[in-house]
């Protein structure tokens, strides 16, 4: 189980700042943000004797920057599977959309870069999202480097009538256990 600690450091509070670039009606828009992650371990999990897999569990609040109204909030696991080496990124948000984004790791000497991505045939979504803001694709990199935790991510959307891309980036820094 040792191969699967490298997840563990994520474990804790952290917070930092970012950009949100929306799709909105006539072209984009973009949010400055202030990003609260709060990671929780929990443990390794098997799944019908064949599969291994160890997981950290998180709660992810996402606020304007100017105004503090928080705008995202999002709830998931990542879980590395000890068997095939691969990451499963699951993750839930309250305007009704959950998806599952699979990828890789690679590791560096001081942290690691996970890459995930999830097409159509793994993403659920209400009957509204379909019809006005359908979700079609998603890519995210995950970068711990030391202290700091990035990510970058692109959702490819339908919306307004056009196929967009909506793009999240953020730096945070450990703040807590």
């Amino acid at each position: 189980m040792q191969e699967a600690t490298w997840l563990k450091a994520l474990i804790g509070r952290w917070r930092g700042e970012g950009v949100d670039v929306a799709p909105a009606p006539e072209g984009d828009t973009r949010t400055p943000f202030v990003d609260e992650i709060v990671f929780h371990e929990v443990g390794e999990v098997e799944n019908a004797r064949r599969q291994r897999l160890f997981a950290v569990g998180y709660h992810q609040v996402v606020r304007r920057k100017d105004t503090g109204e928080a705008f995202h909030d999002q709830m998931g696991h990542l879980a590395w599977e000890i068997g095939t080496r691969r990451v499963v990124h699951a993750l839930t948000i309250p305007r009704g959309l959950a998806l599952v984004a699979e990828g890789e790791v690679s590791f560096a000497s001081e942290g690691w870069t996970i890459t995930l991505s999830a097409q159509t045939d793994a993403i659920a979504q209400t009957r509204f999202l379909t019809e006005h803001a359908r979700t079609l694709g998603f890519a995210q990199r995950i970068v711990l480097q030391g202290p700091v935790l990035s990510y970058e991510q692109t959702t490819k959307l339908e919306i307004y009538g056009r196929r967009v891309a909506h793009t999240d980036a953020a730096q945070l820094k450990r703040v807590g256990t």
